[in-house]
């Protein structure tokens, strides 16, 4: 398991500052019917687990103490489908203001949910807020299923206690409010060869490492970059155009 903590500041792209994003890149796990498998998270790393995942009954689930550990649910006490974690799309804000409704366990995938509560095919998130020692934090965990098997990813959390986190966030809130202009990237995971979608003109792409470290810095104005000679992992694309705009863009390489 990696720890990862984006804390530089980094000299050769000003525009960053200080982020409290700690994330967990773990090994995919999967959890397989029947098996009793389980998988305790450890957001800061410290040894201490704040709750674990257990197979049960084709679905997973998680027992705690609602005081210290709750996950965002699809439905309420007062409704029904209160112990459903829901799947979050990217992007949703969890915090304060989140569904936390489970009373002691919650469940993915469990019997008794209903059709539209079940994970998709694919990635999602689950929001969760825990407690380290007396402060409360707020995280996501990053699964995917296949045809209701479900593997953890990944996942994180803002280590400034009480402070949202949007599902998928990687970087501190100070980072987000640099992106300059909108694109995307793709394929993502990728393997060798990412293309950028645009309608600015590139005028370079750098790769950072989760340690806040430029390793690759190219000048062409095309819109691609070679990343296959890259250890597997996670980084970080900076892309600037010619009006020296900016914006980061997390992909994975296989």
């Amino acid at each position: 398991m990696k720890k990862i903590l984006f804390s530089a500041v980094l000299c050769c792209a000003s525009f960053f500052s200080k982020a409290n994003i700690v994330v967990r890149d773990i090994t995919d796990f999967t959890f397989t019917t029947d098996t009793g498998a389980s998988l305790n998270f450890d957001f800061n790393n410290d040894g201490t687990t704040e709750f674990t995942f257990s197979e049960f009954d084709s679905s997973i689930e998680s027992y705690f103490d609602p005081n210290n550990v709750n996950f965002v649910t699809v439905g309420t006490m007062a409704t029904s489908n209160w112990d459903v974690m829901k799947s979050l799309n990217t992007g949703v804000v969890v915090g304060s203001g989140s569904n936390f409704a489970a009373e002691g366990d919650a469940y993915i995938n469990p019997f008794w949910a209903g059709t539209s509560d079940m994970f998709p095919n694919g990635d999602s998130y689950i929001g969760t807020t825990f407690k380290i020692g007396n402060n409360k934090y707020y995280g996501w965990i990053l699964v995917n299923s296949n045809n209701g098997t479900i593997t953890v990813k990944s996942y994180a959390y803002n280590d400034v206690p009480n402070q949202s986190i949007k599902t998928g966030q990687t970087l501190g809130t100070t980072e987000a409010s640099n992106i300059d202009f909108q694109l995307s990237i793709f394929p993502n995971p990728v393997q060798e060869i990412i293309n950028i979608k645009t309608n600015e003109k590139i005028i370079s792409k750098s790769v950072i490492n989760a340690n806040g470290q430029m390793i690759l810095n190219d000048r062409s104005k095309n819109n691609q970059l070679n990343v296959q000679q890259l250890a597997s992992g996670v980084y970080f694309l900076e892309i600037t155009t010619e009006n020296n705009k900016k914006n980061i863009q997390k992909f994975i390489k296989k």
